[in-house]
């Protein structure tokens, strides 16, 4: 199973790479990795952070790698940005994502303490939800157990990576969204306008994962 990434702590410049190199007659190799830069004296962080992103992008033009300029950027991030953006633009920092997941600076439940929050990008959620329809469409004649189990394994794989603290607000979205698209593709079948939400969400209740967590490291 494949583990979510550990979460980034208190850190006050954060780098999101994407480094590509290439491996070939038309081929290309891409690895997505996160730089960090952290401290207490302010000004510095940013110099040693802009001065990392140098050293990088000349150590791997060394090795005929580079960067891609689309996936590489700068952002402050951690209790530091959370304090000083509130106090000068009254917002949230900025916001970066990771391997699906969205990463943006949140407090604990008790409002002290400065935690990384993380939940399943737009990106990520959108592409689920498309391939899930084009599925449903396809085969809406098949018997429904043949696609709750097919569901059943799709969403659980789903629920295994994202089910992670703080997540489950975008996890119950999917699950409604799922429910609402298999809803409607049933009911294209010939005798499918006698299905409703009421009785329908009961079926979902029944067949479909439960949206908790089950990270390693909840």
């Amino acid at each position: 199973m494949r583990q979510c990434p550990d979460p980034v702590r208190d850190k006050r410049y954060v780098t999101s790479v994407g480094c590509a190199s290439s491996c070939g007659k038309g081929q290309s190799h891409e690895e997505d990795f996160l730089g960090f830069s952290y401290g207490f004296r302010r000004g510095r962080n940013q110099h040693d952070a802009n001065r990392f992103l140098f050293e990088l992008k000349k150590h791997l033009s060394d090795f005929g790698l580079s960067l891609q300029g689309d996936k590489t950027r700068l952002i402050r991030f951690g209790m530091f940005a959370q304090r000083d953006e509130k106090a000068s633009t009254g917002k949230r920092p900025e916001t970066f994502e990771f391997l699906g997941f969205t990463y943006y600076c949140a407090k604990t439940r008790n409002g002290r303490r400065f935690m990384v929050g993380r939940e399943t990008s737009v990106k990520r959620l959108r592409a689920t939800l498309q391939a899930i329809k084009e599925y449903l469409v396809k085969y809406r004649h098949r018997p429904v157990m043949e696609q709750a189990k097919w569901l059943q394994r799709v969403l659980q794989g789903h629920l295994n990576y994202f089910a992670v603290p703080g997540n489950s607000r975008k996890l119950i979205a999917l699950l409604t969204a799922v429910g609402k698209i298999w809803l409607k593709a049933l009911k294209r079948r010939s005798q499918g306008n006698r299905l409703n939400w009421s009785k329908f969400g009961r079926f979902l209740r029944a067949v479909l994962p439960k949206a908790k967590n089950s990270s390693p490291m909840a």
